[in-house]
């Protein structure tokens, strides 16, 4: 760090070294263009061009927004009740039962509906 301090420095001092052996009128030349480089930045940053450029960039930003949002809505998963949820996994397991297994719930749901059968006899 301490040898680029020195190095720039060195650069510096014969940079300057140099133009003061310049000729005058080139040391002219160079003041005018550097007074005119600056100048021209100055203008160029408060030109309306530059507002316009970045107007055109907000309004792209915004435009991408518009669209992104109500996609984002849109695709948002609706919240289900748990009874939603319950009778989806009913149907999910039912649709996946083999022959075998349907059997075994035919014979449940008769064994049920026997059940039900006696309860109400038995309360009458």
């Amino acid at each position: 760090m301490k040898n680029n301090d020195e190095l720039n420095q060195k650069i510096q001092k014969a940079l300057n070294n140099s133009t003061q052996d310049l000729p005058e009128h080139i040391t002219d030349g160079l003041l005018q263009a550097r007074k005119k480089a600056l100048a021209a930045q100055t203008t160029k940053q408060a030109s309306p061009s530059s507002y316009r450029a970045w107007n055109k960039e907000l309004m792209a930003i915004a435009a991408c927004i518009s669209l992104i949002v109500p996609v984002w809505f849109l695709s948002a998963p609706e919240s289900k009740s748990p009874i939603e949820v319950q009778s989806m996994d009913l149907m999910v397991s039912f649709a996946e039962l083999d022959d075998e297994e349907w059997e075994l719930v035919d014979d449940l749901e008769f064994a049920l509906w026997l059940s039900e059968q006696n309860q109400l006899e038995a309360e009458t």
